[in-house]
Order: C-alpha cells, then sequence, then structure tokens
C-alpha cells in the first residue's frame, strides 16, 4: 500500500489484513521501489499524487526495472480526473479507485487484480 496520508495507508492495510492479504506499507513511490529490493509483489495498490515519486513515476520506474514483467498496480485518487493525469491514465491503462472509495470496491478490485496473477 502506497499513501502518503498516514490515516488513509493505515485504514487501508488494516482493510486488507483482514481480509487476509498480506501488506506492506510505503509512504511514497521511493519508499516502495525500496522495499521492491527486499521482495516481489503480486499488486502493488499506490495513490497517484504523493511527494517524492508520485503513482505515475512509480508506473514508470517499475517499467523500467522490468518491463518483460506484468505490472499489477491499482491506483486510488482524488485527482485521477485532473488533465496532468488523464492523458498517463489513457496510455497506462492502470486501474484507478475514486477517493472517497467505497472498502467493499477496493476489496472486490484487489481480489479482481489478485484472480488473474
Amino acid at each position: 500500500m502506497v499513501e502518503d496520508e498516514p490515516a488513509i495507508r493505515s485504514l487501508v492495510t488494516a482493510i486488507l489484513v483482514a481480509q487476509g492479504y498480506d501488506v506492506d506499507e510505503a509512504g511514497d513511490g521511493l519508499e516502495a521501489l525500496r522495499c521492491l529490493e527486499d521482495r516481489t509483489y503480486d499488486l502493488i495498490v499506490s495513490d497517484m499524487v504523493m511527494p517524492g515519486l508520485d503513482g505515475p513515476g512509480l508506473y514508470h520506474e517499475l517499467q523500467r526495472r522490468a518491463p518483460e514483467s506484468p505490472l499489477r498496480l491499482l491506483f486510488v485518487s482524488g485527482s485521477s480526473s485532473a488533465s496532468a493525469y488523464a492523458e498517463f491514465l489513457a496510455t497506462a491503462k492502470v486501474p484507478v479507485l475514486e477517493k472517497p472509495f467505497n472498502l467493499d470496491d477496493l476489496c472486490r478490485a484487489v481480489e479482481q487484480m489478485l484472480a488473474a496473477v
């Protein structure tokens, strides 16, 4: 779970852990990349707007590091409709769950993405 807002990060993590998932947390894209140095993940749930390295930056860095690997990334964001992100999302084709989101929708999206693993 990559999210710069601690309360949201903790809530989403708690929900996913309660659903039986093993979840690590990162406060931004740079911290997420450090986590990826030590292990692999089936899915990355990430905010789009963060200091340091934002969601699109994280996406591009993941693509650069392992272009042959399938990228399972789910964005959660209140800013995906902003013009700065609209073009990126149209080309990247990464699913987005709009904030504020329903927790059932989050769990359903995670389940669907992991079913494709």
